[in-house]
């Protein structure tokens, strides 16, 4: 998927926990959470590891940067569906 991916895609997921299905109810959507791909845009890793691609909004931690496999390795691929959406934007040119 992230060969696929654009920085500035939205990913959107559909969770199937308890707080999923409360967020799912709550707001009338298919999705009860979403990140947003930055690509290359945060720095390497010191350590190593895998840099860190996507930027979501947590419960527990608020806003952080989390590696591309970290919703994979949390959550069950049964119980996911990720989704992406890409915005672009048409500028107008000035004459």
């Amino acid at each position: 998927m992230r060969r696929t991916l654009e920085p500035g895609d939205i990913l959107l997921i559909e969770g199937n926990q308890k707080i999923s299905a409360a967020i799912k109810y709550l707001t009338q959507s298919t999705w009860s959470h979403a990140a947003f791909y930055v690509g290359d845009a945060l720095p390497e890793p010191e350590d190593g590891s895998e840099r860190r691609r996507l930027i979501e909004v947590t419960l527990g931690d608020s806003c952080i940067a989390v590696r591309c496999r970290a919703i994979a390795a949390t959550t069950p691929a049964s119980a996911v569906r990720v989704a992406w959406l890409r915005m672009t934007a048409k500028r107008s040119s000035r004459s």
